[in-house]
C-alpha cells in the first residue's frame, strides 16, 4: 500500500524511468525531476515492470517547473508519447 506524503505524485514504469534517465543526461528539467523522485510503492513491483507511484516534494516540483519553463516549457520529444503526456500533465498540476 502506497504511503501518502505531501508533494506531487507521478505514476511511471521502468521504461518511463529509463527514458527519463536519458532525458536527465541532456536537459536540466529532466535532471531535476530524475534526481528528486522518491519511490512510494515497493521496489519489486517497479523492477517487475509495473507502473508505480513516484513522489516529488513541493520545492522540487517548483524547481522542475522553473527548469522546464527556462527550456521553453516543452517536454523533450525524446520522452516519447506516453512519458511526454505524463510529464505535461504533471507540469500542469504544479500550482
Amino acid at each position: 500500500m502506497a504511503r501518502r506524503r505531501p508533494g506531487y505524485r507521478l505514476e511511471l514504469d521502468l521504461a518511463d524511468m529509463r527514458a527519463l534517465q536519458y532525458i536527465a543526461q541532456r536537459y536540466e528539467s529532466g535532471k531535476v525531476l530524475y534526481d528528486h523522485l522518491d519511490l512510494v510503492d515497493d521496489e519489486a513491483s517497479f523492477l517487475a515492470g509495473h507502473r508505480v507511484i513516484w513522489q516529488l516534494s513541493e520545492p522540487a516540483a517548483w524547481e522542475y517547473r522553473d527548469a522546464l519553463e527556462s527550456e521553453g516549457g516543452v517536454v523533450p520529444p525524446l520522452a516519447g508519447g506516453h512519458l511526454q503526456q505524463e510529464l505535461l500533465k504533471f507540469y500542469d498540476r504544479i500550482v
